[in-house]
């Protein structure tokens, strides 16, 4: 059984939460905007620092040598209005935190995971990814650009016993949610085919199948329980 360490890039979000539990044993490292939730352990680090990637490198060189590293990409700045009503400000946040900042922690925890020789990638996703709505462009452009970077780093670095996939879920119980009128949730419930939003098992789940596969690689696992249309 594999012995992970966890580098959780967004790990301020609530979905995230339950790893800290389910993976108790293993070692972690938060990376954060501002936000620092109850829920974080181990390393904490600010992307937003100006010493960020020298304590990040130093973090990572840390990890005992029998852990293995374990990626997970969870970071998002959404902005719930039509695409024109964003802020030049609201773009370049979103694009920032969702690719830019996303693909140079990327770079740095694949250079760790090639020393190593061993490693696991995981990108949070979501079903808009395939299926946009209105007032969430950006947001679903992103979670593309996601599943096509992770599928593409499975790809270059698979030889090295790297895996890289992404998670794309469907309605999970989080704080965005409960900010939805009970008749909209009732919907989004109604939605889905297994009529019930993600439970924690499944997620946790699709997360350690992913680990301890050596050949699930570069690939999407859809997690939204059958979704059927959305207005």
């Amino acid at each position: 059984m594999i012995k992970p360490a966890f580098v959780i890039y967004g790990a301020g979000s609530d979905i995230i939460a339950p790893v800290f539990d389910h993976f108790a044993d293993s070692d972690f490292i938060c990376l954060v905007n501002r936000s620092k939730p109850d829920h974080l352990k181990g390393v904490i680090l600010e992307t937003g620092s100006d010493s960020f990637e020298s304590e990040f490198k130093s973090a990572l060189s840390d990890i005992p040598k029998d852990r293995v590293l374990v990626y997970l990409n969870a970071a998002v700045y959404q902005k719930d209005e039509l695409f024109i009503a964003h802020s030049k400000s609201d773009i370049e946040q979103m694009v920032h935190v969702g690719i830019t900042q996303a693909l140079i922690v990327s770079q740095m925890v694949l250079g760790e995971m090639v020393k190593r020789r061993k490693g696991r990638a995981i990108n949070l996703s979501s079903f808009r990814a395939y299926a946009p709505a209105k007032g969430a462009a950006v947001y679903a452009a992103i979670k593309s650009f996601g599943n096509t970077f992770f599928s593409a780093v499975g790809l270059e670095y698979g030889r090295f016993d790297i895996t890289s996939n992404s998670i794309a879920i469907g309605f999970a119980e989080s704080k965005l949610l409960d900010r939805l009128e009970a008749q909209k949730l009732s919907e989004f419930k109604k939605s889905v085919a297994k009529n019930k939003f993600l439970p924690q098992e499944e997620f946790l789940g699709a997360i350690e199948y992913i680990i301890n596969s050596k050949y699930f690689n570069a690939s999407v696992i859809d997690l939204n329980g059958g979704l059927g249309l959305l207005e």
